[in-house]
């Protein structure tokens, strides 16, 4: 199996939403919005203009509350907000996954439990403008490693390189 995964900038751009629908109807399998610094009402705007159908495939990094009051499907705990968690980190991953919400997290060098998450973002994919590799861990299965390519985005013409990339396959 093979996934395509976009990781927004750290700052808003013009039309992000627009971006981020045509993205998903070009074909991505989800969107990270990694923007640590947004505040609130930042990242509840980009959401409001996401077409519905694909809020369940969207990701936040921030603002976790938004998840249940706008139907998103994700979580991500970046690498120091899981380690500042410590041995909580497995019971707020079954918490959210109560709710059908996926959650992920980043790893550089350091150890985690794998079966807590639902994926898990090598240090590979942190790389602005690159592109990465995830690993996928199933719950209940074991870790099933699945190849999901992602591509951190940083400008618009980033977005359309992206789209591009995306006619072709």
């Amino acid at each position: 199996m093979h996934s395509i995964i976009a990781i927004s900038p750290g700052e808003n751009i013009a039309d992000e939403s627009d971006w981020i629908n045509r993205l998903f109807e070009a074909g991505i399998d989800r969107y990270h919005i990694a923007k640590d610094h947004a505040t609130e009402q930042s990242i509840a705007e980009i959401l409001q203009h996401v077409h519905p159908k694909y809020l369940s495939k969207i990701t936040l990094h921030s603002h976790f509350h938004l998840v249940l009051a706008y139907g998103v499907g994700g979580i991500h705990y970046a690498e120091l907000h899981r380690q500042s968690l410590k041995d909580d980190f497995p019971s707020k991953v079954k918490l959210y996954q109560s709710f059908g919400i996926k959650v992920s997290t980043s790893v550089d060098n350091d150890k985690v439990d794998w079966a807590s998450a639902d994926y898990i973002i090598t240090s590979q994919s942190a790389m602005n403008g690159q592109e990465g590799t995830f690993l996928l861990a199933q719950i209940g299965d074991g870790i099933n490693t699945t190849i999901r390519t992602a591509f951190h985005l940083s400008s618009e013409e980033q977005y359309e390189e992206l789209l591009n990339i995306l006619k072709q396959i």
